[in-house]
This record gives structure tokens, sequence and C-alpha cells, in this order.
């Protein structure tokens, strides 16, 4: 029991900071090929950027958090507690909507391709995931009141005012919806509806590549192929 209780805290302490480390990486390296490579002026580029981004300041967040491993007490800073849970609740959210904006443009493109240069447009995109972190600067902006550090049995914590107990119940099971199970309902729709688009044309294309080949290949008889000695008679009469 202890060495399993162990292992369990050495995870938290260090695999999961590693984590963070390599997914902050990771993300920063997406973050730079989408928006300076030969792709940055397509739309699907700026969607893929503005996702990096977002999940790399969440990662950053986290990185906060997991500090207090390491007795960096960060997060019992005034200031510091409200900001990083804004910003974690933004990023969260800017994450989420961003697949389901990338996900809504590759619909429009499979279904109404004649649409693509209207709406699936760079300018378009980046109109997008501007009102996107707008209006998650807007919901969120709550949680700077309600959330600051406060003792709890003696220590400072980072945590909501009691006297918000309602307000962030109804809030928390509103970000439920908004983060997960409305994107969570679109992102599956879109998809499924994607791949029977896209197997329909497959399956049509297959059809129809069969078809020419079985028109345009004669099927060729036994009595029709000549044998030698109707050669040799066509060559002594000619």
């Amino acid at each position: 029991m202890l060495v399993t209780r162990e292992i369990i805290l050495n995870m938290n302490m260090y695999g999961l900071l590693v984590i963070i480390l390599i997914g902050v990486l990771g993300n920063t390296l997406s973050l730079i090929v989408f928006s300076v490579g030969h792709h940055r002026h397509q739309s699907s580029s700026v969607y893929l950027a503005f996702l990096n981004f977002a999940d790399c300041l969440f990662l950053l967040c986290l990185l906060v958090t997991q500090l207090e491993w390491y007795h960096i007490f960060l997060m019992r800073i005034a200031g510091v507690c409200q900001i990083v849970i804004y910003l974690s609740y933004v990023s969260a959210f800017l994450s989420v909507w961003t697949v389901v904006s990338f996900t809504v443009e590759r619909f429009i493109v499979v279904y109404f391709p004649l649409m693509r240069l209207v709406y699936c447009t760079r300018r378009r995109a980046v109109a997008v995931v501007l009102s996107l972190l707008l209006s998650s600067m807007l919901l969120y902006s709550y949680s700077l009141v309600t959330n600051g550090v406060h003792k709890l049995n003696g220590k400072d914590e980072c945590m909501y005012e009691s006297r918000f107990f309602q307000v962030m119940h109804v809030a928390s099971i509103l970000d439920t919806i908004m983060t997960m199970v409305v994107p969570s309902i679109m992102i599956i729709l879109l998809n499924i509806l994607i791949i029977v688009k896209v197997w329909k044309f497959l399956r049509r294309r297959w059809w129809n590549a069969a078809e020419f080949e079985t028109v345009s290949v004669p099927a060729t008889r036994v009595e029709d192929i000549p044998c030698d000695s109707d050669v040799r008679d066509d060559q002594r009469t000619s």
C-alpha cells in the first residue's frame, strides 16, 4: 500500500510536470509552424494556430498549480490566484470551441464546396477566433470577482468566497454544458455527417470506375482468336 501511494505521488509530482512541459513545447512549435509556414494563409492554419495557443495557455495555468508540489505557492498570491483561474476557464473554452469551428469549416467544405470561397477564408477564420476570444473573456469575467485568496484551516488557499456558492454552482453547470455537452454533440454529429458524405463519394467513385472498366474492355470469345492455319491461309490469299 505504501509503495503504491509513493508511486502515485511520484507520478503526480514528476509525471504531470513532464507532460505539461512536453505539451507546452509541442504546442509552441506547432504555433510557430502554422503562423510562419507557407500554410499560414489558409483558414485551417488560423484555427490550428489558435488551438495551439489556447492549449499552451491552459498548460501554463496548470503548471502554476503544479508548482505547489515543489513548495512554490504562486496560487496563494492575491491577483495571481484570480488571473490563473480566469485564464484557465478562458483557455478551456477557446480550445474546445476552436475545434468546433474547425469542424464546422470542414463540414462546409464537404457539403457545400461552392460556398468554401465565401465562408472558408483566412479573414473569416480570424474573425471567428477573435469573436471566441472576446466572448470567453466576457463570459468568465465573473471568476475575477468570485475567487480570491482566503484562509482555510489556518492556511491561505485560492478558492471562491462562500457567499458566492450559489453563483458558482450555477456557473459550474453552465460551464459544463458550454465546454463539454454542446461541443461534444456538435463535433460528433458533424464528423458523422462528414464521414457519411465522404463514404458516399468514394463508393460512387468506385462504382463509376468499375462500370467504366466493364464498358470499355469488351469480352473476348475463344472463337474470335485466330488460329495459325487461318493466319497462313490469309497470307497465301494475299
